[in-house]
C-alpha cells in the first residue's frame, strides 16, 4: 500500500514522530512523518524510518506519496508515541488517563496497512483493532478483558509483533 494519491495543499502539514519502544530510554529510537495527521510517509510502499529528527528532509526526499514538496516551515509540532509506556499501562493499570494506548494502537495499525499480503498476521491485527474501538470510547482497561476472547498478554504480544514488522518492512534513511 501507497499514499500515492494523499492531497496536499498549502495547508498541508508535516508531523515529526517520535517512537519510544525502550523503556530504559527516556527519547525516542526512531522517528516518522505523517502528512496531515493521515498515514506515514512512505517509499514504494514501505514506511520510511529514520533515526535522529534532523533526517526528516531526507525522509521526505525519498518518499513516493507525493508529498516531497512540503518543507521545513509545514513541520508541525513534534509528538513523541511511548509504546514502552503503552506496554506498561495494559500490563498493570486498570484505567488509562489519556489517550496514550489508543494513539500507540492507531499509529501501529498504520504501519501494519503497508505489510505486504500474507505477511498481516490477522489475529493480532483483530486484537489491536478490537482494542483500539474500545480505547475511542473508554479509558477502562479492566472493561475490555471483560468484554473479549484475547488477555492482556495476548495483546501485548500483538504490539510486540507490530513492532518487530515495522522494523523488518520499513524503508530506512541512516
Amino acid at each position: 500500500m501507497t499514499i500515492e494519491n494523499i492531497d496536499t495543499d498549502e495547508n498541508s502539514k508535516l508531523y515529526l514522530v517520535g517512537v519510544r519502544i525502550d523503556s530504559d530510554v527516556t527519547t525516542p529510537q526512531f522517528y516518522i512523518l505523517y502528512v496531515d495527521s493521515e498515514r506515514p510517509i512512505d517509499h514504494n510502499g514501505y514506511p520510511i524510518i529514520f533515526f535522529l529528527p534532523d533526517k526528516y528532509q531526507e525522509a521526505l526526499a525519498i518518499s513516493t506519496c507525493q508529498c516531497e514538496r512540503l518543507s521545513i516551515d509545514s513541520l508541525s509540532d513534534f509528538v513523541c508515541f511511548d509504546i514502552a509506556q503503552t506496554v506498561y499501562e495494559i500490563g498493570v493499570f486498570k484505567e488509562t488517563k489519556n489517550a496514550n494506548i489508543l494513539d500507540t494502537l492507531n499509529l501501529l495499525l498504520d504501519f501494519i496497512a503497508f505489510f505486504p499480503d500474507g505477511r498481516i498476521n490477522e489475529y493480532n491485527k483483530r486484537i489491536m483493532r478490537v482494542a483500539a474501538n474500545h480505547f475511542t470510547f473508554d479509558k477502562n482497561i479492566e472493561d475490555l478483558f471483560l468484554a473479549v476472547d484475547f488477555t492482556r498478554d495476548e495483546l501485548v504480544q500483538a504490539i510486540e509483533w507490530s513492532i518487530g514488522a515495522t522494523v523488518l518492512y520499513a524503508k530506512y534513511v541512516y
